[in-house]
């Protein structure tokens, strides 16, 4: 109930976001949140995926992507229907770059930010992310 409260005031259509940062320069992803309170909110991202290694092979899974908006605590990212599961492990090669879409549903519309967490992996290395923090934009 206070969810719907919150953001009773959003308008519906797209939200303008403009990314802040990332800790992560080989991936980069366009954000789009879509919507309305009576149908619900979406993301989705335009992902580009990059392997800046002369030697290392890097994994990136995108069914482990989390949200954070305005602060809250993570949440993991609810993958659309039609989402392809085989495409969301992305092995890419020394030097490889790939594209891929990301669709997560109910989504809590960002009055301020909304944060992504990307599993980014090198083989050698073990485990890592990559956080991409964005800020609305109002037109």
């Amino acid at each position: 109930m206070l969810w719907i409260l919150l953001v009773g005031c959003v308008p519906p259509g797209p939200l303008a976001l403009a990314p802040l940062r990332s800790d992560d320069p080989s991936v980069i992803a366009d954000v789009v949140v879509d919507g309305s309170v009576a149908e619900g909110w979406s993301l989705e991202a335009s992902l580009v995926l990059r392997n800046p290694s002369d030697s290392q092979r890097r994994r990136i899974d995108l069914s482990e992507t989390a949200l954070r908006v305005d602060g809250r605590p993570w949440e993991p990212c609810r993958h659309a229907a039609d989402s392809d599961t085989l495409r969301q492990i992305v092995l890419l090669a020394p030097g490889e770059e790939k594209a891929r879409t990301l669709k997560c549903v109910d989504v809590p519309p960002p009055r301020e930010t909304l944060s992504l967490r990307v599993s980014a992996t090198h083989a050698s290395s073990g485990a890592g992310v990559a956080v991409l923090e964005y800020s609305r934009v109002d037109p």
